[in-house]
């Protein structure tokens, strides 16, 4: 049986994992202020008043945690 051989680490490995480790960082960040300061409760019931939903309070809250049930897509398209 033969065996693998040792990888070995490169100064250009090493600096692709500093880069991969910064980029995943950044993202996580932004997907964060996203999802918590960027667009949050009273953005979408302002969205959802623009479209007419019937209760976007109470259909706000279940659209940011991702349940499913979007109520602004129910919103009439004449």
């Amino acid at each position: 049986m033969s065996e693998k051989p040792q990888l070995i680490a490169t100064p250009i490995t090493r600096k692709l994992q500093i880069a991969i480790a910064l980029s995943s960082v950044i993202f996580t960040i932004g997907t964060t202020l996203q999802n918590f300061v960027i667009i949050n409760t009273s953005l979408i019931e302002k969205m959802m008043r623009m479209e007419n939903v019937a209760d976007p309070a109470g259909a706000a809250p279940a659209s940011q945690c991702g349940s499913g049930s979007s109520a602004a897509s129910t919103s009439s398209a004449t």
